[in-house]
């Protein structure tokens, strides 16, 4: 199914919006199911898991592609350089039908017993994410919504103690034991610009309108789902063909859950 185009999403953004009326603008919402900010052991199994809901909204500005990052932060001021330690992306599933209520569930993992051995001390992490639309020019104004939530991982070194006095905290990266609640990641809203009809729309920072994560119930057959993917992902060395679920109207914790698995270049 063919997606807008930016122009033709400022038409349907006008029809969704209504002539001289004053309602919501359209909007989509980017979870985090996991990681949380926790810190956790290393493996070589290690979800990355995002839901975004109401994907119908990101396509009115056309095509994008979703893509995240794992950056090594230090709280030491001396070596304060950030390191992409790891990242995946995928292009934005064309769904089998359109509805307010759709929601997408990614899935990717990272191979953390590799680039754990290259972690300084001090070194936090931060799981960032970000949605491109290739179609908005840069005069229009942002053609990207990012966000980033902070997690940590245990080093051979810390997990034995060595200069670190809560050695042996870490739990096990098991998304099968987090909260069914995700955590709020990003809110955009897609607004028209009026002002510049060669513009005809663009993202803007929800004014009163809050986060609903917990409309994506991550309970264990979801949680499940993604702990046998990410385990698959974890030992295949090829791309396995991108599958969507639609939930329209309908949680996502009572449908047949398939997804759209983000491939991981690994650092080993």
């Amino acid at each position: 199914m063919p997606r807008p185009s930016p122009r033709l999403g400022a038409a349907l953004l006008l029809a969704a919006l209504g002539a001289g009326q004053e309602q919501q603008h359209p909007y989509f919402e980017l979870d985090v199911i996991f990681p949380r900010n926790e810190t956790y052991t290393a493996s070589s199994t290690f979800p990355i898991a995002f839901a975004i809901q109401n994907l119908t909204a990101a396509r009115l500005l056309g095509d994008f592609r979703f893509s995240w990052e794992i950056i090594s932060r230090s709280e030491d001021s001396s070596d304060p350089i950030d390191v992409v330690v790891d990242q995946g992306s995928i292009d934005g599933p064309t769904p089998e039908g359109e509805g307010e209520d759709e929601t997408f569930i990614y899935i990717g993992n990272t191979n953390a017993t590799g680039w754990i051995k290259q972690k300084r001390l001090l070194d936090s992490y931060a799981l960032m994410w970000h949605i491109q639309w290739t179609d908005i020019e840069e005069p229009c104004g942002p053609s990207v919504s990012h966000g980033n939530i902070m997690f940590s991982i245990e080093s051979p070194l810390e997990k034995d103690g060595m200069n670190r006095p809560q050695a042996g905290s870490g739990i096990a990266p098991d998304v099968t034991a987090v909260p069914e609640c995700p955590i709020l990641g990003s809110v955009v809203e897609i607004r028209l610009d009026e002002a510049n009809p060669s513009c005809p729309a663009v993202l803007g920072e929800p004014t009163g309108r809050g986060g609903s994560p917990c409309a994506v119930v991550v309970d264990k057959a979801l949680a499940s789902s993604i702990a046998r993917e990410a385990a698959d992902l974890a030992v295949s060395t090829t791309t396995p063909a991108p599958m969507v679920a639609t939930a329209s109207g309908a949680s996502p914790s009572i449908q047949a859950i398939l997804v759209a698995a983000c491939v991981v270049l690994g650092f080993l």
